[in-house]
């Protein structure tokens, strides 16, 4: 049947998605320590289809490592290429847990180790190893690294909800597809809801005077009581 009308392609994260987004971090009762980044090399897919396969792929190897629950959301650098932010519990990931996923990333979009990567250039004829260069970057320490604070993962994914300029889909990437998701044992404690009609300084005073560190934060407030 109908469907009502074609829909409309993906071309940013919408503030309905963040929202949802924020809610199901802040009401989990899943503890994250640490954040992985997942790059591409020097060459990436377009298809937003494609990227989720290789991240599919990626994550059936992490649970099989038992890593723990996680959060994901996707990014597209500068340069247009896509790239994902994980959320984990592992804490103080070593360099051995860093050179393990980033071999796992690696064999994820197509880079297995008895070929190394090659690719030859039919321009200039010369061979690159792109799987060097991948497990390279995505093992370096800056990669996998700590939160500094307890509520380090949502005050993270709050400026990540707020930064849209990384969140607008290049023109010639295709299907992009859900911007976050989560491993399935992350299930929601519903919150206690309260209506309250108030300014956003009142909510600051109160958050504040119930001894919360997200009373002084920029971003926090402007974006649970408001759409901008």
């Amino acid at each position: 049947g109908s469907s009502g009308g074609d829909r409309r392609p993906t071309v940013e994260l919408t503030h309905k998605a963040r929202s949802k987004m924020l809610f199901r971090l802040r009401c989990s009762d899943i503890e994250f320590n640490s954040m992985l980044t997942l790059t591409y090399g020097r060459s990436y897919p377009l298809s937003g289809k494609m990227v989720k396969k290789h991240l599919n792929r990626f994550l059936v190897q992490y649970r099989r490592k038992d890593y723990g629950s996680y959060f994901w959301f996707l990014e597209f650098q500068k340069r247009g290429a896509p790239h994902f932010h994980i959320f984990t519990q592992v804490k103080s990931p070593r360099l051995t847990h860093r050179m393990g996923v980033a071999r796992l990333w690696a064999a994820a979009i197509g880079m297995p180790k008895q070929l190394d990567g090659a690719f030859c250039s039919l321009d200039t004829g010369l061979v690159s190893y792109q799987r060097r260069d991948v497990v390279y970057v995505n093992s370096r320490e800056s990669h996998w690294g700590n939160f500094l604070s307890k509520d380090g993962a949502i005050r993270y994914a709050a400026k990540y909800a707020l930064k849209p300029y990384q969140k607008k889909v290049p023109g010639a990437y295709q299907d992009v597809g859900r911007f976050w998701g989560c491993s399935r044992d992350m299930r929601v404690v519903e919150p206690e809801s309260v209506v309250w009609n108030a300014t956003e300084g009142e909510v600051r005073e109160y958050l504040k005077g119930l001894g919360y560190n997200c009373a002084s934060w920029d971003y926090i407030p402007k974006f649970a009581f408001g759409k901008s």
